[in-house]
């Protein structure tokens, strides 16, 4: 008797008691890096990659707090069902655009290397294209029952969802290895050696065993754990892509915006020793090593392959005075 009062309290508050660290996880994190969003994000000029890095970021805040209330709220079998298709189809862009983050990244630091991307948006159109049949499936089986507790009583779901997040792994997997190559070969070489560089090889690797994790464990748990608990971290994984995404950009437009900083400056300086200087300077990625870091398609990513050379003459000093 004891045990079946446990298993009661555990399936009354385990998905609540989650959903409620997933909230906190979010503020937290964002109490955390909003001062590098400042000035990476809104202290400069606005463009497709500040959209991606807004909807990345703020998305999740919105369908975990419609997960969350629900699971507070007298809510009824017809509110039940549509506030969860609408989390089902949020959670799912969401998701989909940090693996399309996480892709952009990886295309960047092999140098926009067209093979690489064939490779990358082939394996996102597979993960993609299922996952949204499989979501509309999945969605279609759910049934809800009147409940005179608070939240949902879901009576039954389907399975399938677990084939989504098989596609997922595969995904993740990919890029890591991708990442993992490159990795291996720009640190074995000592002019790459920068600190944030190493940063953002080492963040990728860590990321990616999360996420890993956690997608075999939203595999694992529905098929070896009782039926309450075969959504119970779909919102952590939710989150965790949000979160880890964001870093990873943070990380690169704080990069960016500082090498841009410093052509601005460094180009003033050479106009105003040759006295031509006239207004505004402009971003030249051109001789002196330390400015070859850029950006590509408006995305603010950057392209690895010209701060790898630019690099490689700050090793050797071969670098033209103005």
């Amino acid at each position: 008797m004891a045990m079946d009062d446990e298993t009661e309290v555990l399936k009354v508050r385990l998905i609540p008691s989650t959903l409620v660290a997933c909230c906190t996880i979010l503020v937290y994190d964002w109490l955390l890096t909003l001062h590098r969003e400042v000035a990476a994000i809104w202290s400069h000029p606005r463009s497709i990659g500040t959209v991606i890095f807004l909807v990345n970021r703020y998305l999740p805040f919105v369908d975990v707090w419609i997960s969350t209330t629900t699971r507070f709220q007298h809510v009824s079998p017809e509110a039940c069902l549509v506030r969860n298709r609408i989390v089902g189809w949020m959670s799912l862009i969401g998701v989909c655009i940090s693996e399309a983050i996480l892709m952009l990244r990886t295309y960047a630091i092999w140098g926009r290397s067209r093979s690489v991307m064939i490779i990358l948006c082939v394996v996102w159109v597979a993960t993609v294209i299922p996952g949204l049949i499989i979501t509309q499936f999945e969605l279609t089986t759910l049934i809800y029952t009147p409940t005179a507790n608070v939240g949902c009583n879901l009576v039954q779901a389907g399975t399938i969802i677990i084939y989504a997040y098989v596609l997922l792994m595969i995904s993740e997997t990919a890029v890591v290895v991708l990442t993992a190559l490159r990795a291996y070969r720009d640190l074995r070489n000592r002019s790459l050696h920068r600190s944030w560089i190493t940063q953002l090889y080492k963040d990728g690797m860590l990321f990616y065993i999360y996420l890993l994790a956690i997608s075999i464990a939203n595999v694992l748990v529905p098929i070896l754990g009782p039926e309450y608990m075969a959504n119970w971290l779909a919102s952590l994984q939710r989150v965790l892509h949000s979160v880890l995404t964001t870093r990873v950009l943070l990380l690169i437009r704080s990069q960016l915006a500082a090498s841009q900083r410093f052509a601005q400056l460094d180009s003033r300086g050479e106009e105003l020793e040759s006295g031509t200087y006239g207004g505004d300077a402009t971003y030249d990625s051109g001789s002196s090593g330390s400015r070859t870091l850029g950006v590509g398609s408006g995305l603010a990513f950057v392209d690895m392959s010209r701060v790898r050379s630019g690099m490689s003459e700050d090793a050797t000093g071969d670098c033209h005075e103005p």
